[in-house]
């Protein structure tokens, strides 16, 4: 027997070869789990800003919650310690997949499209997604199907709302706490989160009698912890160690501290870990037959397990014995610890209500159509009523790919189609298993695909499943474990890679991206990108002129007034600027203007489905327009103070005015010697429009970041591409909290706020200033290759988003250094990288601009070339364009607040932390916040200039 499972095994291991054809070549699986022992220590990602399952505590600084606490645990039943890695929505999965984090127990819902990328534990929570609206809102869902609605970047709810409510306008924000400011403000009508953080989130909100959760639920939800594909070892220990905390009642705890009666929002708890199957000494016998012999086996909640085996070993009869299809001849078989032998009546009905089944031959009722079949047993035993099932079995058909057929008969549907129902009709109940038994052995070959990529989407989504099947690639590429039966014993138990000797890693996936709902979202993107941009260009396009004739003819105040405008807007952070305008600012506005924005027009509609007269268009618009304003302004006056000074006395001695003297003298000789700058602003805003997407505005990055949450396909998305009083309350907010503003104190003792933010300028600063030297004086020095290859590399890096960068950075290193590298540190890498190329330019602009007679008479007095580079010329050039390298290290501190995006606690981060807590002072938290960079930028800013002023030119 031994030998006959060696030669099957030998044949499905040449054919899973050549189905693997298109694949990489084979590498094997790391163990995850022995790895994280070998540490010491088990790495969590899981959320800081998502009370009550995960936040800061005002007092400690450390994350607690729902989530932290099931961390903890997991944590000790692996005998390691807890290291937490702070996350956002959007970044969860990938922390998962770059080796920065080993699970995610962050609230993420499980979903076909995750499944897909990774695994799934069995659900620890169940929740639904429901509506936070204000007090005098409709209470019906429907009414808000046309309406401006507010969710968290990367969560399902922002997905539930495009495929329930297409007609509305689904604006997606950092984290709920903003999108709870967004409704204060009047810029959405709703918000939607799991039902249970809405409820904590209102009861810790100061003005809670405002708002009100709409009974009804936009999604059922099941949440998970996730795990990277094809670490069954780590999976199954999460499993374990989920239902252990069941069993033990410790899970029922922790949820009694943060949803239990004495909380402010309890909420009963209507669920269980649960969903395992158990064969104790289980035989079958037919007459004198024996089918099934001995056979032992526990199979964990969540797990997926393929029955491989030759025909006729008893690979069907174990799956039909679990809800007694067949009954069993000895042993007993327990599901969720409860024998199921002996059940009968109602009790088995329930058992199979939690039981999916999936037949050879499909067994769709004839004379049903496709949603017939789903709605059946749900209205007739389930109880539910026909409008909730018709809906339930639609949802399902879209979730298989058989939405079309909805109201087709069996007899019209081929057979890889009729097999798509009956998996749907199988999950209609929600059961916690589900058993296939060979679903593809009565399809032609060409309709196998189509079933096999369903149950691929549905394996590690939380459902237990048990496959029997003689599909051998698809077995290796989706079990946790393959069970090898022949003779009715089972021969073999052992994971796909040591079965099969030969476990693959998966090519990209393009048609993750660049098909369906995700193009769709990067062609809005882009063009919505486009858009914003004009608008940002036509509104600095504007106010550059307006305050250039204001510095020409406003006389001192005048002057004092631009300049003023130029160092505010230049020395803060434009992602600072924008939260103002949308958080702050707006909500300054008349209500009567507000609502007018808010309202539906449907002639602020441009070509692309792009709403302009909207409060993110408006404020995205408005903030990279004054922005980029500020820049056009000093690059024009450099252009207007090379003109000669005869041109403007031609021109009054002529009876010009200062404005036609402007308009018609200054104006265009000004702008032709300064077009190549002033070109580089207008360009440099579009790539700025990224920051836009903290706002909840979908320009292209943020749509980007879109697909990583809906389907994770990282990699691929990365390569395509108030006033008064509450003012007042609000300053002594920041006093509260102003230790943690500067200092950071992050519970892990490193440093973080303004001192982060400063280190990591200072640092990159460090190593871009040498670099870029370096760079530049090797492009100098050799004027072929080189110097092309060099300019290639930062025309490139300069041309890229610094936001994206920051992105490739985070998630490649990793990879490419084989460990983790500190956010902090990641984030100081990605800003000296682009900062090098900038220097790079500058240096080698001012190396040319040199007179030619200085390295002659270097030359003359027997200098070699290396020596006249580094003894005349670097020291005079350095000197020359330090104005520029100052601007160049001014914008780098700026940007360190681009840190934000992947939760490094520097200054940004942290205010945003306090935001989240308090919820209502944002105008004096983002006022403060860019009043630092403001002053940290204005001191640099001086120094330089008193620098210059010291060292006169000899």
């Amino acid at each position: 027997m031994a030998a006959k499972m060696k030669r099957f095994k030998k044949g499905t291991a040449v054919l899973g070869l050549l189905a693997a054809g298109s694949l990489f070549s084979a590498q094997a699986l790391a163990d995850r789990l022995e790895d994280i022992k070998a540490a010491g220590v088990v790495k969590v990602a899981t959320f800081d800003a998502n009370p009550p399952f995960g936040s800061i505590d005002a007092k400690t600084h450390e994350i607690v919650g729902y989530d932290v606490d099931f961390a903890k645990a997991l944590a000790k039943s692996l005998g390691v310690k807890l290291e937490l890695v702070a996350t956002n929505p959007a970044n969860r999965i990938p922390l998962l997949q770059s080796g920065k984090a080993d699970l995610i127990v962050a609230d993420i819902t499980i979903t076909p499209e995750r499944a897909q990328v990774i695994d799934f534990s069995t659900p620890y929570f169940v929740t639904g997604q429901q509506f936070l609206v204000p007090a005098k809102s409709p209470d019906k869902l429907d009414e808000y199907s046309r309406a401006r609605i507010g969710a968290v970047k990367g969560t399902t709810g922002e997905q539930a709302l495009h495929q329930r409510f297409p007609q509305s306008r689904v604006l997606a924000y950092d984290d709920i706490p903003l999108a709870l400011t967004a409704l204060r403000n009047g810029n959405v009508q709703a918000i939607t989160q799991d039902s249970t953080i809405l409820a904590g989130l209102l009861a810790q909100a100061p003005d809670k009698a405002n708002f009100k959760i709409l009974p009804d639920l936009l999604s059922k939800e099941e949440i998970g912890v996730g795990v990277k594909k094809g670490e069954t070892a780590l999976l199954k220990a999460v499993n374990d160690e989920l239902v252990n905390l069941e069993k033990n009642g410790q899970a029922a705890k922790i949820y009694d501290v943060w949803f239990g009666p004495n909380t402010p929002a309890p909420q009963p708890r209507a669920f269980k870990i649960e969903a395992s199957v158990e064969f104790r000494h289980v035989d079958k016998r037919y007459g004198d037959h024996q089918v099934l012999r001995d056979i032992n086996l526990t199979i964990t909640p969540g797990e997926v397990v393929a029955i491989l085996g030759p025909s006729g070993s008893g690979k069907s009869t174990l799956i039909r014995l679990i809800n007694q299809l067949e009954t069993l001849s000895g042993g007993e078989i327990l599901v969720d610890s409860k024998p199921t032998g002996q059940l009968s009546g109602s009790r088995l009905r329930q058992l199979r209500s939690r039981v999916g089944f999936v037949f050879q031959q499909f067994n769709l009722y004839a004379h049903l159509t496709a949603s017939q079949n789903i709605t059946l047993a749900l209205e007739h035993v389930h109880g539910w009523k026909p409008q909730p099932a018709q809906e339930r079995a639609l949802a399902l058909l879209e979730k298989v790919g058989m939405q079309e057929k909805a109201h087709h008969f069996p007899a019209e549907l081929s057979g890889g189609q009729q097999q798509r129902v009956a998996i749907a009709r199988a999950l209609a109940s929600s059961p916690q298993i589900i058993l296939f038994d060979e679903p593809t052995s009565a399809l032609d070959p060409e309709m196998i695909g189509e079933v096999l990529f369903v149950m691929k989407a549905l394996a590690h989504s939380g459902i237990t499943m048990i496959v029997v099947t003689h599909e051998m690639q698809f077995a290796r590429e989706i079990a946790d474990r393959i069970v090898f039966i022949d003779g009715g014993q089972i021969l073999e138990t052992a994971p796909p890679g040591q079965f099969f000797r030969a476990p693959l890693m998966p090519a990209l996936d393009w048609q993750g991206v660049l098909a369906g709902q995700p193009l769709q979202w990067i062609l809005s993107g882009f063009l919505t990108t486009l858009w914003v941009t004009l608008a940002g260009g036509l509104i600095a396009s504007l106010l550059a002129p307006t305050f250039l004739l204001l510095r020409l003819s406003g006389g001192r105040i005048g002057n004092e007034v631009v300049s003023g405008w130029v160092s505010l807007f230049r020395n803060t952070p434009l992602l600072v600027q924008l939260l103002f305008w949308y958080f702050a600012a707006w909500n300054g506005l008349p209500q009567g203007f507000r609502d007018a924005v808010n309202a539906d027009h449907s002639w602020s509609i441009l070509p692309g489905d792009v709403w302009w007269f909207t409060p993110e268009f408006l404020c995205s618009a408005w903030g990279l327009g004054v922005f980029t304003s500020a820049f056009l302004i000093e690059e024009a006056a450099s252009g207007l103070r090379s003109v000669p000074a005869g041109q403007q006395e031609a021109a009054l001695a002529q009876g010009f005015s200062s404005w036609r003297l402007f308009r018609y003298i200054l104006l265009p000789q000004g702008l032709a010697n300064a077009w190549q700058p002033v070109v580089g602003q207008y360009l440099n805003l579009m790539k700025l429009s990224s920051l836009a997407s903290g706002i909840g505005f979908a320009e292209l990055t943020y749509q980007v970041r879109q697909i990583e949450s809906y389907n994770a396909h990282a990699m691929e998305a990365f390569i395509v591409g108030t006033v008064g009083k509450k003012m007042v309350a609000g300053f002594n907010v920041i006093v509260e909290n102003l230790d943690y503003l500067l200092w950071g104190r992050t519970a892990a003792g490193e440093p973080g706020g303004v001192l982060l933010s400063l280190l990591m300028a200072a640092g990159a600063a460090l190593l871009a200033l040498p670099g870029g030297v370096a760079l530049a004086c090797l492009a100098w020095r050799y004027p072929g290759l080189v110097r092309r290859g060099l300019f290639l590399w930062a025309e490139l890096i300069r041309g890229i988003p610094l936001i994206f960068v920051i992105f490739w950075m985070w998630y490649l290193l990793p990879l490419i250094t084989g460990g983790d590298l500190p956010g902090a540190l990641t984030v100081t890498l990605a800003l000296a990288w682009f900062t090098a190329a900038s220097v790079m330019h500058s240096v080698f602009a001012g190396l040319r601009a040199l007179p030619a007679g200085q390295h002659e008479a270097a030359l003359s007095q027997g200098f070699s070339t290396q020596q006249t580079l580094w003894r005349v010329l670097l020291p005079q050039t350095l000197r020359n364009i330090l104005p520029s390298l100052v601007g160049i290290f001014i914008s780098l501190l700026k940007d360190t607040s681009l840190a934000f995006i992947v939760n490094v606690p520097e200054l940004t981060t942290v205010a945003g932390q306090v935001n989240n807590r308090v919820q209502i002072y944002p105008a004096a938290i983002f006022i403060f916040t860019g009043a630092v960079y403001y002053l940290l930028c204005c001191s640099l800013e001086q120094v330089a200039k008193r620098w210059r002023v010291s060292r006169p030119a000899p």
